[in-house]
């Protein structure tokens, strides 16, 4: 996983500025119920998710008093306001102008979360191995009944 090189360059990042970070391992369980309490100013949460659809992306940023999946300790009611809108938006392109604006208020005005990277999946196979169709979700086309091995 690359919390841990990620989490090494943030805390090398703050203290060139004069914070004085410090990094904390946790088992899955108690990392999660720490971050729900808000113990720590700052952690680390990666995304991955099965389907592209703003409603699952976007229910971790809202107020955490909307989602038990937000773990920001914030409340923006313009967020909440937001996720609705586009959430009920029927016409595609004024949901993708809502998705925008929510995204902007959340990088941007407010930079509520900071991207660190971006995780792209990659899978090395031997060059016998047929058949592999890989997308860049770590959910989908986990069929493998069409992959097979070639004697060249």
């Amino acid at each position: 996983m690359p919390y841990e090189p990620v989490a090494i360059w943030l805390i090398d990042q703050w203290r060139r500025i004069g914070l004085n970070a410090t990094q904390k391992f946790l088992d899955r369980g108690p990392y999660f119920a720490d971050a729900k309490a808000g113990k720590y100013p700052v952690f680390i949460w990666g995304i991955s998710d099965y389907v592209d659809e703003p409603d699952l992306q976007f229910i971790r940023f809202i107020s955490q008093d909307k989602s038990p999946m937000s773990y920001g300790h914030y409340t923006d009611r313009l967020l909440d306001e937001l996720f609705v809108k586009q959430s009920q938006a029927m016409d595609p392109v004024e949901r993708r102008k809502l998705c925008k604006q929510f995204q902007l208020r959340v990088l941007d005005e407010m930079a509520y979360i900071v991207p660190t990277l971006w995780w792209h999946r990659m899978i090395p196979l031997l060059p016998i191995v047929k058949g592999v169709k890989l997308l860049p979700s770590h959910f989908l086309n986990q069929d493998l009944s069409n992959v097979w091995l070639s004697k060249d």
